[in-house]
């Protein structure tokens, strides 16, 4: 999966198309309601930093790029969204989020095999 560059207008566009989950849920509705929990739970948790918080970002932009819960992506493409340069502060981020209840993350141990992310 090769990263895409869009605008802030194609953002919005994505984000404005009325989309349903299987599970009957609004696209809108749950990713709003996810980052603004995550927001939330964060501003209390001393552990999150801007680092998390930018992983977290570009996980909800590839949730309404993709449009399905669980996330498949490659680190490369997450880093180029999260401006984030290493790739070990990357895995030890992602990882952090898991551990800390945020994500579930399934790493994939193929570099031709994305992982998932479900939020």
């Amino acid at each position: 999966m090769m990263h895409q560059r869009l605008s802030r207008h194609d953002h919005v566009r994505l984000i404005a198309e009325p989309y349903i989950f299987e599970s009957g849920i609004e696209l809108q509705k749950f990713v709003l309601d996810t980052f603004v929990q995550f927001q939330v739970k964060a501003e209390q948790d001393p552990r999150i930093g801007p680092v998390h918080i930018s992983i977290y970002s570009a996980l909800i932009i590839l949730l309404v790029i993709q449009k399905q819960n669980p996330i498949r992506l490659f680190a490369r493409e997450v880093m180029i969204r999260a401006k984030i340069l290493g790739v070990a502060t990357y895995h030890k981020t992602i990882r952090q989020l898991d551990q800390f209840g945020y994500i579930q993350y399934l790493p994939s141990c193929y570099h031709v095999t994305p992982s998932r992310v479900y939020l």
